[in-house]
């Protein structure tokens, strides 16, 4: 007969102490772990101390970031002033805006007579700089034409104010002017860091509205026009108004055909006046009107394509829905559609991505 009795394995001195260590290797592994996420956590915590503080300021036009650490800024209407510390007069970054609309059809103006104006309108609210403008107390150093957002440009310039300097960038979004001076002592070389990061960047401290666009915005130095120039621009528009007029006479019979057309050459037409600054020659007319109302049917087609889109996704018609949003891509074509494109963008890549999983 078989013996099925398990053996008996006496624990021997050796077996024990290899249990024993292991226990205390893997307490003691526990407790470095659990000392080191603590301290992990007490480090991030500190750092999240030390690390300035970003404020933010909000308007009818804007929200604007405070430079990290500034502690100090107000509002003034729809305008702000930022600082760094309390009682500081210097170094200070002023976020100015005012609204004209006849300034939705105007062109962005770099003439230096012009751009030391208004930023000595904003210095000598300050206190700073002399208020008699028939004394030279702001200085344009240098400037260049950059872009704060697609279609948006601006005049971004270096400025001597006195005894201090500073920075400043001016711009026109829609119906509203946009002037952002910086001002410091000429010692201090971290405010001259800041304000420089600041006006460099200010696409990213300062969050606009999704303001749609009227025209292609022209960017001109009003100094420089000149009689031959103003004729061009005169006989280019008045082309363009021909152009309309052909167009405008068929929207309401042929509108697929003769819509767009219409929007586009009576928009040359303004950008060419705007572009001598005679703009408001044609913004109190029929033909301005007309146009108007075509801007709304323009605005009704868009929707529809959208609705569309929607209809074909509810019917989770997956391909004719990526069909449309390509077409309303390829045919929202105009500079205030570019929010209608990027919507229109965002819908085609989640379907790509959808079929992609």
């Amino acid at each position: 007969m078989n013996n099925s009795t398990k053996p008996v394995i006496v624990p021997t001195l050796m077996s024990s102490r290899v249990t024993v260590w292991s226990v205390l290797f893997l307490g003691f592994f526990i407790a470095i772990y659990l000392v080191y996420d603590r301290y992990t956590a007490f480090r991030d915590a500190m750092d999240e101390l030390d690390r300035p503080v970003v404020s933010e300021i909000s308007t009818r036009y804007f929200k604007a970031k405070t430079p990290p650490g500034w502690k100090v800024w107000g509002t003034d209407g729809d305008s702000a002033v930022m600082y760094r510390g309390e009682g500081d007069e210097l170094p200070y970054i002023d976020v100015f805006v005012r609204r004209v609309p006849s300034l939705a059809y105007a062109a962005l103006d770099i003439n230096k007579s012009l751009l030391i104006h208004h930023i000595h309108e904003r210095v000598a609210r300050h206190g700073l700089v002399n208020t008699n403008f028939t004394q030279v107390v702001v200085e344009l150093l240098g400037s260049e034409t950059v872009a704060v957002k697609p279609g948006v440009p601006a005049e971004r310039m270096i400025i001597d104010v006195g005894p201090y300097e500073g920075q400043a960038i001016a711009f026109l979004m829609a119906d509203v002017a946009y002037v952002v001076v910086g001002v410091i002592r000429d010692e201090d070389d971290e405010g001259r860091r800041t304000i420089d990061n600041y006006i460099r960047h200010v696409s990213e401290m300062l969050t606009l509205p999704d303001a749609r666009e009227s025209i292609e915005r022209a960017v001109i130095d009003s100094s420089n026009i000149s009689s031959e120039v103003t004729a061009e621009m005169l006989a280019k528009s008045g082309r363009e108004l021909a152009m309309w007029k052909l167009f405008a006479a068929r929207v309401d019979q042929e509108p697929e055909a003769a819509l767009l057309p219409a929007i586009t050459h009576f928009r040359e037409a303004i950008k060419a006046l705007s572009s001598i600054r005679r703009e408001y020659q044609i913004l109190n007319t029929p033909d301005f009107k007309q146009y108007r109302r075509f801007l709304q049917i323009r605005k009704k087609n868009v929707n529809e394509w959208f609705v569309q889109f929607d209809k074909l996704m509810a019917m989770n018609d997956i391909e004719g829905a990526r069909n449309q949003a390509r077409f309303i891509i390829d045919h929202a074509t105009l500079v205030d559609e570019s929010l209608d494109r990027r919507r229109a963008s965002e819908k085609l890549a989640t379907l790509v991505a959808k079929e992609g999983k």
